[in-house]
């Protein structure tokens, strides 16, 4: 028996070395369901139930617990024990003691060992659940690395693998709008909050969360790791444009200027990191009237006029355009007559004031409701003729095919480079194509997938997902792709403006 518990304590040694599961706590888990199997076998209560499980010296000992009782109330051969037959045991037993009986380890092995193995892989899920819990409930509040599982787009949502953490779904409402999600791409998330649940923990996650903005600087910013510099505040509209309001305990340092960084290295990286989201960073101040000016930039303030304890307006003039919309049908600018509602918050999910105006104007009307406009009312796509299609647009269709030897404008895509007699929009489309290839050929299916989404990318959209060239820059390429005179000076010349503007 002592060869058979040595090899008990070394299964459990191997799972504390290989899972990281303490031996003490799945001792616990097998002291408590070798207790609840002793009950049954003998039906008795928790208190006659003695359980000793000692790794140092190798024992392993299973014992009822009897009460001493008169002779003639004696009536219970598991949980009492007669005063005469306690007494044959050790003179001195009266009624009212209790006399420990050993269970013979060889006929109890059985329901020992039955319980011990479910018991031990019931603990192991229990403690790997509670790592999983306390590994995820340390990130809370802060960024996790994770990987795009599944995408499901009827529903909207995204399934994420948090590596250590488990997984979690990135719902709707916390996706950044225009944001598109591959199966097998990482990305960061926020972690906003960790539930236990019987199933584990249920991690609560986005990409829209201020919090997630303020992480990125963290981790970019030393100021604001080492708490020279302080984010006061953060209002952010996901995937369009976010403020943060930073301080300095330290006269010396600029917050704003060290948040910005060298060059703007410090804040383009954040941005990248956010797919391009503007980011507008201001120095928070103790005055009031300062600190809106500044939140408000850049829209001018006409006038603030706060001092301690005292509530007074800020003017923001809205103009006729505040209110307008863009008329396809009638090719203009349009202000419909009818209530508006005027919303101040920190942002769109957080409005302090709504205020209702009417607004005088044109007599509302619907441009869409002519006749070539029911099929798109009906939502029936399969029937969309030419003519609707042209009215919808605005402007005559575009021709189904490129003209092979025409010029590539900034609304072409890359892969029109096909066409083209030679030079650099040749050579990058057969780059690519050739890469593209390759990875088919390997079976990298996911990356020559990627490489067909650059293929057929217009030149518009390279400039804005790459974040590296300007829109002047990518349109002075362009006349280096069709063989403009002069068209590398071009590219030249912006570049350089693009640089200034950087450093400025």
């Amino acid at each position: 028996m002592a060869a058979a518990n040595n090899e008990f304590f070394e299964a459990l040694s191997m799972l504390e070395h290989e899972r990281g599961i303490t031996a003490e706590y799945l001792i616990e888990k097998i002291k408590a369901a070798i207790v609840i199997a002793v009950k049954k076998n003998y039906e008795v209560e928790d208190d006659h139930v003695m359980v000793e499980i000692d790794p140092n010296t190798g024992k392993f000992n299973v014992a009822l617990i009897q009460d001493v009782v008169a002779d003639e109330d004696w009536y219970d051969e598991h949980s009492e024990i007669g005063i005469t037959e306690a007494q044959h045991i050790r003179k001195s037993y009266q009624v009212g003691d209790r006399v420990v009986t050993p269970l013979k380890t060889k006929d109890f092995g059985r329901i020992a060992a039955q319980t011990a193995k479910h018991v031990i892989r019931q603990g192991i899920r229990e403690a790997e659940r509670s790592q999983q819990l306390s590994e995820i409930q340390s990130r809370a509040h802060d960024i996790v690395q994770a990987t795009v599982t599944r995408v499901d787009p009827e529903k909207g949502i995204v399934a994420l693998d948090l590596g250590k953490g488990g997984e979690a779904i990135l719902p709707r409402n916390e996706q950044v709008p225009g944001e598109v999600y591959t199966e097998g791409q990482t990305l960061q998330v926020y972690v906003v909050d960790v539930v236990s649940t019987e199933r584990g923990p249920r991690v609560m996650i986005s990409r829209t969360h201020p919090g997630l903005v303020k992480r990125l600087f963290e981790l970019e910013v030393p100021e604001i790791y080492d708490g020279t510099v302080e984010v006061k505040a953060i209002s952010r509209e996901a995937g369009a444009r976010t403020k943060m309001a930073v301080w300095s305990k330290d006269a010396n340092v600029n917050p704003v200027s060290a948040c910005i960084g060298p060059h703007g290295d410090r804040v383009a990286a954040v941005v990248e990191k956010l797919g391009g989201e503007k980011i507008d960073i201001v120095k928070w101040s103790e005055d009031v009237s300062e600190f809106i000016s500044a939140a408000l930039s850049p829209a001018k303030v006409v006038k603030v006029e706060l001092l301690p304890g005292e509530e007074k307006t800020v003017f923001l003039p809205l103009g006729e355009r505040s209110f307008a919309v863009w008329s396809c049908a009638k090719n203009r600018w349009v202000v419909e007559e009818g209530e508006y509602e005027l919303c101040v918050g920190a942002s769109c999910r957080d409005l302090r004031l709504v205020h209702t105006v009417h607004v005088a104007g044109e007599a509302p009307f619907d441009e869409y409701a002519a006749p070539e406009f029911d099929v798109y009312r009906r939502a029936d796509v399969q029937h969309v003729s030419d003519e609707s299609f042209a009215a919808l647009l605005v402007h005559d269709i575009p021709p189904a095919r490129w003209e092979e030897r025409g010029a590539v404008d900034f609304n072409d895509a890359i892969s029109r480079g096909k066409y083209l007699p030679g030079g650099l929009g040749k050579g990058l489309y057969n780059a690519l194509e050739a890469a593209r290839r390759v990875m088919n050929l390997v079976g990298s299916k996911e990356n020559a997938g990627n490489l067909m989404y650059v293929l057929d990318m217009l030149w518009r959209n390279a400039a804005r997902m790459a974040n590296v060239f300007s829109d002047d820059q990518i349109k002075a390429l362009l006349k280096v792709v069709n063989k403009e005179k002069n068209g590398w000076k071009h590219f030249l010349a912006e570049t350089k403006k693009k640089r200034a503007h950087k450093r400025a």
